[in-house]
């Protein structure tokens, strides 16, 4: 603690339950001794926390002897929501220690406009303390209403405080931007305010690692106590066939909410809208057995080796719900089943009785008479209109106490009438022949003290406690509890951490258990690993070394915005699409569009690790490699086997009936005689003869093209059944071709090579074996082309160029017949068609192969200019700025790939030695020191 005296402003970020009040109290008779020495007298101490902290921080001041930090008791004033008179002020000038929450600093004194935060600043202190000080990371100083923030307050009086300590388990929650207010709090003078943040951030990510080494000190639980073992589990479980039935009717027939649909089917199917029940042919068939996590979740406390059965106790954690789960009925979904009903019975309609019924459905409704009141207004209405009206009303109102019953019973059966908890009690009742309570701790319970109370049952009356995993995470004390069983999994890290750290902490005595119940075959699998590189961010990031936007981004998502947008990436959890299903009817399936083509700040999608499919990961191998990858056999096999479900297949497909309606409008001759560069195992060649193509081919009496497949890949080649097939190099390096031997070079591979230099043999080449008049066609993905806007400027060799890849086909002897950034696209018809036919899934799906394709069509008039600058021959990459472009390509000429060296971070890694933590994560690492993946102790 004393070279704490020496900085004044530091910050206790241990985990939970490892003393951070105990360090915070114990500072200040340290402090009052430094300003003795300096012939000062010390004022007093305030401290601020949220509402629930106030009880342990009074326990620890004046509580009973084994409570206190300290020997003798403290003279305290806590304040609450009392009034603040003058009488209440005077007290606080005789006390020592003040202790409070952050709402009362913006509350006003005595009748006054000032607030308690002026008065507290008047009145004098020298210590500050910021308990659970990640609850004032917001950086706005004022609210809608033009008040001050609880965070501006609160840096308000840590401003005028010589000395002041942070406490906090989570420094950075959920973004970078987090760390602002902390960062400012403890350096004032480098950081004046929260703002100059992100700028010192981007000049020097290493100040995160000088906060978290130099201002603060880090624990965990283990850390401080030798003899605390924390046990993670996997439950790995089978879904209810008729919940998976459910969950995968949700991902193919998305709605709105689909993500949060499709979780709640993986917990507690009954949770799901009925409408969505009802398009399933679920309704009224859905009830509490349905759950396999709840079933195995009795078999787990139930069981000989359980909780219950070892004198033990447990606590159960759901991140999302409450409703139906801890608290008896759901209120809001029972009124969804009443909506449905109406539809059902008034096929829609916007009649009288649907009113009567929404109206009797609101909570401020409570009679008839007053239903009639608000549906029926007498205002400017003759006698005889009004008592018509009332007829019609009467009338109604009888129709359907006939019908109402109906709706309400669908939703009784769904037996929402008993809690989990109480379900949970009966089986424990049944097997061990004796009632056995669970407590609850959810979001319905704002009490401090009563939460407090509950958990204090744990051990005495209570065998274990049901609560929602944000408020059983704060401030309480499970450590009577040695299992906990998270349902679900929560966005953020912060909030599963915090609520083990309930269990695991100081003065916990036993091994502490916990379970995580994974859905099989689910978003829940994807959904592990989402939290997993989430946290080697964190880590990352706290060790100074820099993270990307991208990364940024991914932190941000505590929504699960990009969660979803990952399962879209990846198939769903698994349900991917074989693109051949789809068949091709008309010219107009696919249109030509102009993308955007500047480059923004895309909201890209940070997706963590490997996919969840295996056409995820060949990508992924392709990405690491995208030259040699091909000419290794057994790559091309995994190729192979996936081919049908990637971009590729329709891509081509899109090109060919390009080429066919352009033909149809007299725009080109349709090619004879096509060479496919870089065609891989025969994919151009198959695409013309897919029945659909040939077909239109047929319509427009056209003939298939002879195609040759060229490749530098034997592999591929091989894979191929093109019966004409050439082993060679798509720059023309040694080419076995004529001069002017193709009527066009289609070529879908150009984006694999590494640089300008390369792209412009290949287009040399291309030129040197079209007959005049011959086509080139050319497909780039995830970039566009140059297109000599301002965004395509490059410093080379210290000469500012403006690359254009359509200007340098000009020179290179072509004329351009697309515009500039084109891409394909599915049209509307087939969109339609493919949603009717297979499903919506399936023709979003394909969709999106296209979505970051652009494609360029040319036709070869003209001889080559002499000395066409090759930089010109490049694309760009949304997203990426000019310097980012141009150390890419360099770094590519040189065979360099830029990778972060995580063997600079201790917290990442630590090679050879795994922690205290049973079951935690470590890292694999192979011989050049870079981490492949994470796993969990005991992996194979």
């Amino acid at each position: 603690m004393n070279p704490y005296i020496k900085e004044k402003r530091f910050g206790v970020f241990d985990g939970c339950g490892t003393g951070k009040t105990a360090i915070a109290t114990l500072l200040q008779p340290l402090i009052e001794k430094e300003l003795r020495e300096q012939r000062k007298e010390f004022r007093r101490a305030v401290v601020v926390g949220p509402n629930p902290s106030k009880k342990a921080w009074k326990k620890g001041l004046v509580g009973e002897s084994h409570q206190r930090y300290l020997a003798c008791p403290q003279n305290i004033a806590v304040i609450n929501g009392e009034r603040k008179d003058e009488d209440f002020l005077k007290d606080l000038e005789s006390k020592k220690w003040i202790v409070l929450n952050y709402e009362q600093l913006t509350t006003k004194v005595n009748g006054t406009k000032e607030l308690l935060v002026d008065y507290l600043i008047r009145l004098g202190y020298d210590y500050v303390i910021s308990d659970e000080s990640h609850k004032i990371k917001s950086q706005r100083n004022c609210t809608k209403g033009e008040n001050l923030t609880q965070s501006a307050a609160f840096r308000k009086l840590a401003a005028h405080s010589e000395y002041l300590t942070l406490l906090t388990g989570s420094p950075i929650p959920d973004k970078m931007e987090d760390y602002a207010v902390l960062y400012h709090l403890l350096n004032p003078q480098e950081c004046p305010t929260p703002e100059h943040f992100k700028k010192l951030y981007e000049e020097n990510p290493r100040i995160l690692y000088t906060l978290f080494n130099n201002k603060t000190v880090r624990r965990t639980s283990e850390d401080i106590n030798d003899d605390l073992e924390i046990e993670e589990n996997e439950e790995l479980i089978d879904l209810d066939p008729v919940q998976l039935q459910l969950y995968q009717h949700i991902l193919i027939n998305r709605s709105k909410s689909w993500l949060m649909q499709a979780r709640k089917a993986i917990l507690d199917p009954r949770l799901v809208h009925p409408r969505i029940l009802k398009a399933n042919g679920l309704l009224g068939k859905i009830n509490y057995s349905h759950s396999a996590k709840y079933k195995r979740l009795e078999e787990m406390v139930t069981s000989d080796e359980g909780p219950v059965a070892q004198g033990e106790n447990f606590v159960i954690f759901s991140s999302m719900f409450r409703e139906g789960v801890t608290q008896k009925e759901n209120e809001a979904l029972r009124i969804e089943y009443v909506k449905l009903g109406i539809e059902e019975e008034f096929d829609k309609a916007y009649g009288l009785e649907r009113r009567i019924l929404l109206h009797a459905l609101s909570k401020e409704e409570t009679s008839l008479e007053k239903i009639k009141r608000k549906i029926i207004c007498k205002k400017n209405k003759s006698e005889e209109q009004i008592d018509q009206e009332e007829k019609e009303f009467d009338t109604s109102v009888k129709s359907l106490q006939k019908n109402v019953n109906r709706y309400a019973a669908m939703y009784k059966n769904l037996g929402f009438d008993v809690t989990l908890t109480e379900h949970i009690e009966k089986a424990l009742e049944n097997k061990f022949g004796k009632k056995l309570k669970i407590g609850v701790i959810d979001g319905t319970i704002e009490d401090i003290d009563y939460r407090e109370k509950i958990a204090d049952e744990l051990g005495k009356d209570l065998v274990g406690i049901g609560c929602t995993t944000d408020t059983g995470g704060e401030s309480l004390d499970f450590t009577a509890a040695n299992h906990a069983y998270f349902l679900d999994r929560d966005y953020s890290p912060k909030t599963e951490e915090q609520a083990i750290g309930r269990e695991g902490r100081k003065g916990q005595k036993k091994r502490v258990h916990i379970y995580q119940f994974i859905g099989k075959d689910s978003a829940d699998e994807s959904l592990d690993e989402y939290l997993d590189k989430k946290k080697l961010i964190i880590r990352t990031a706290v060790d100074g070394h820099p993270i990307t936007e991208d990364e940024q981004r991914f932190l941000e998502d505590i929504s699960g915005k990009q969660f979803g947008e990952i399962l879209l990436q990846r198939g769903l959890g698994g349900i991917s699409i074989n693109t051949l299903e789809a068949k091709i009817e008309n010219i107009d399936d696919f249109t030509l569009k102009r993308r955007n083509p500047r480059i923004v700040k895309r909201q890209s999608v940070y997706t963590p690790g490997i996919g969840t499919t295996e056409a995820q990961q060949v990508m992924k191998l392709i990405g690491r490699d995208p030259i040699n990858c091909w000419k290794d056999p057994a790559f091309v096999e995994r190729y192979m086997a996936v081919l049908h479900e990637l971009a590729v297949p329709v891509i081509h497909r899109a090109r060919i009936v390009d080429l066919i309606k352009r033909a149809h409008k007299n725009e080109i001759t349709f090619p004879r005689k096509i060479v496919s560069e870089g065609t891989g195992p025969s994919i151009l060649y198959n695409a013309y003869h897919d029945p659909g193509i040939i077909e239109l081919l047929k319509r427009y009496e056209l003939k298939t093209p002879i195609i040759t497949d060229r490749d530098s890949s034997q592999a591929m080649i091989d894979a191929g059944n093109n019966p004409r097939q050439v082993l060679g190099d798509m720059r023309g390096i040694n080419s076995a071709f004529k001069n002017k031997e193709f009527d066009m070079v289609d070529n879908a591979s150009i984006f694999l090579l590494e640089n300008s230099k390369d792209v412009k043999k290949s287009l040399e080449e291309s030129h040197r074996i079209l007959k005049q008049n011959g086509l080139l066609g050319l497909t780039i993905e995830n970039a566009m082309f140059c297109d000599g806007s301002s965004d395509c400027e490059i410093n080379y060799e210290g000469k500012i160029i403006k690359r254009d890849f359509y200007a340098g086909l000009e020179q290179l002897g072509f004329q351009v017949l697309t515009e500039k950034n084109q891409g394909f696209a599915v049209s509307k018809s087939l969109s339609n068609r493919l949603a009717d036919q297979i499903n919506k899934h399936f023709a979003e799906a394909y969709q999106r192969k296209l979505n970051d394709t652009y494609f360029l069509l040319a036709r070869k008039i003209d001889n080559p200019q002499q000395d066409i600058d090759p930089q010109h021959f490049f694309w760009i990459r949304p997203g990426a700025s000019e310097e980012k472009q141009k150390e890419e390509e360099d770094r590519k000429q040189q065979g360099e790939e830029k990778v972060r060296d995580p063997r600079e971070s201790k917290s990442i890694i630590v090679v050879g030695k795994k922690g205290k933590r049973k079951g935690g994560r470590v890292a694999r690492v192979n011989r050049d020191g870079i981490v492949e993946d994470i796993q969990r102790d005991g992996d194979e």
